[in-house]
């Protein structure tokens, strides 16, 4: 692994550098990136549940702006091609939901806001461009963060479009470009839709079922299912009955003689994925 330079990209030299990453990518496809942006609207403890950890963060990704983008590429031998610092002109601290601690930290670390705003990419146009890079190079690609949840969570709004909503079945219906059939919020409709959504994306990014098979939303452990035997039930010796008990009452005098079979759900610990 040699030492590289960072290239800084702007409205400027955009076009010429994204051409230049997009050049690299089928020889270095191991993608590390970072993000920079205004700071944390919201915050909650680190020991908070998940749901509220979301929540927050889903908040602040919303509310808030990027303000650069860094992308290096490498090989998976350690050889580094090149990085990339994409600034993006969409945030003005004047009038932008941030941090005010988050920026002077950022100021005095050498970040040139007036600059960035100036002279930067804007965001829409990044959009458009990374994503006709990545139409045809995902397949190839392997990602790299540390502490990545909002690198994650702002490149996906970032390439998405999505602000203020949920990723929900429509929405991913038509970023892989899957059309309904029948109307939405209807069981049959939507069941097709979600087996059609499985399987394009499936052909997209070649997923393997037992890689993602008992991940279940709201949930933050693998589900698995332990099938015990079916148990036997046989009928006890015949009880006199009573004339004045009614017959559905019978029924209740054949007792099975194993107990209830449960299905117990164990949890299986995550593993640390380059995805």
């Amino acid at each position: 692994m040699g030492l590289v330079g960072i290239r800084e990209v702007w409205n400027s030299n955009f076009i010429p550098q994204i051409m230049s990453l997009s050049s690299f990518l089928p020889k270095y496809p191991v993608v590390a990136i970072d993000t920079e942006f205004p700071g944390f609207i919201l915050k909650c403890d680190k020991d908070a549940p998940e749901s509220t950890r979301y929540s927050m963060m889903k908040h602040n990704v919303d509310n808030t702006k990027l303000i650069q983008l860094g992308i290096t590429l490498s090989d998976h031998y350690g050889n580094i091609a090149g990085s990339w610092e994409f600034n993006f002109r969409d945030f003005d601290s004047s009038s932008d939901l941030c941090d005010p601690t988050s920026i002077t930290f950022l100021k005095k670390n050498g970040m040139d806001l007036d600059k960035i705003n100036e002279l930067g990419i804007s965001l829409d146009c990044f959009r458009r461009t990374f994503a006709d890079l990545l139409s045809r190079q995902r397949l190839h690609m392997k990602w790299v963060v540390f502490h990545g949840l909002y690198d994650f969570a702002y490149l996906l709004r970032l390439m998405t479009g999505l602000s203020r909503t949920e990723l929900g079945l429509e929405k991913l219906a038509k970023i892989v470009k899957v059309k309904r059939l029948g109307g939405a919020h209807h069981a049959g409709s939507d069941s097709l839709l979600t087996a059609s959504v499985f399987l394009k994306m499936k052909e997209l990014f070649q997923i393997q079922d037992n890689d993602y098979g008992g991940f279940l939303y709201g949930l933050s452990f693998r589900a698995t299912i332990r099938i015990y035997p079916k148990p036997v039930f046989v009928q006890h010796p015949p009880i006199p009955v009573p004339l004045f008990v009614r017959r559905p009452i019978i029924r209740s005098l054949y007792r099975p003689i194993c107990a209830p079979v449960f299905i117990p759900v164990t949890t299986v610990p995550r593993n640390f994925y380059i995805a």
